[in-house]
């Protein structure tokens, strides 16, 4: 199987998978955008192709567009937003006799299997 595919009706050509490709294992061509020779030996396995595409055209063969989480613009937090959660951040270990609400232990639980990969 092939390391990416690429929906030929939907990719406009921009190049934006090759530029930010952190392996620089795409090449652009008049076609459309190829994998250098060997790239499965070195593709890292970030996604980040897929995620920049602004056109949902490239999929990898373990990863596709609708896997994405789209980005909530409203929702980024800007440089003193980022400084000031960091900051604040306390560790205080009283706990409470009242049992967390299985709805927000469940979105805990689900954001904390999101897998963080070592290489990306």
């Amino acid at each position: 199987m092939n390391l990416f595919t690429i929906d030929n009706e939907k990719c406009d050509k921009d190049g934006i998978c090759a530029i930010e490709c952190p392996a620089h294992i795409i090449e652009m061509t008049k076609e459309g955008p190829v994998p250098i020779k060997d790239a499965q030996q070195f593709c890292i396995r970030c996604g980040h192709c897929v995620a920049v595409c602004p056109k949902a055209a490239f999929s990898l063969e373990f990863l596709s567009p609708d896997q994405c989480m789209p980005i909530e613009k409203d929702l980024v937090l800007n440089a003193n937003q980022v400084a000031h959660f960091l900051k604040s951040r306390r560790s205080v270990r009283r706990y409470k006799k009242k049992p967390v609400p299985e709805d927000i232990f469940e979105k805990v639980l689900a954001i904390s299997k999101i897998k963080v990969l070592q290489s990306s």
